[in-house]
């Protein structure tokens, strides 16, 4: 076995106001400060780690945002996986949410060039493929259900 050095630590939260669907935990307000009412505490746990000033911070989850205001990292890389229609859906407290993420992010990721111009459009900014091996478009077709 090949040592790397890295070390994996697990974590278990719970969190009574996990950001979601549906008011009041679909607004902003639950995306940056929803970690507060976490048991135990993750700002806490994290600094015992000695990991509260990242080098890098990956966030794949609009409502992953509050370690990107949490934490003091160097650099916020986000990966958008959601298709521009799921996007589109979002209230407009979250879409304001996923603005603040975007706007404090260094790189933004996504697999597909169907939402890598949507985000353009919507947000601007240079944004970066990387495809993950699925074709989007093969799902927007009208398709027989197999029996």
């Amino acid at each position: 076995m090949v040592d790397s050095g890295v070390e994996l630590r697990e974590a278990t939260w719970f969190m009574p106001f996990a950001p979601g669907p549906g008011f009041p935990i679909n607004t902003r307000l639950a995306c940056r400060f929803g970690h507060r009412l976490c048991w135990p505490n993750p700002r806490r746990s994290v600094a015992q780690w000695g990991f509260e000033e990242p080098d890098q911070l990956w966030v794949d989850s609009l409502f992953q945002s509050y370690w990107a205001t949490m934490l003091n990292p160097r650099r916020v890389s986000v990966r958008v996986a959601d298709h521009p229609m799921h996007i589109a859906r979002l209230s407009k407290p979250l879409m304001k949410a996923l603005h603040e993420l975007l706007a404090c992010a260094h790189n933004i990721i996504t697999p597909n060039e169907t939402t890598a111009d949507y985000l353009q459009s919507e947000f601007g900014g240079y944004i970066k493929l990387g495809p993950n091996g699925v074709d989007v478009a093969h799902f927007e077709q009208e398709r027989e259900i197999p029996a």
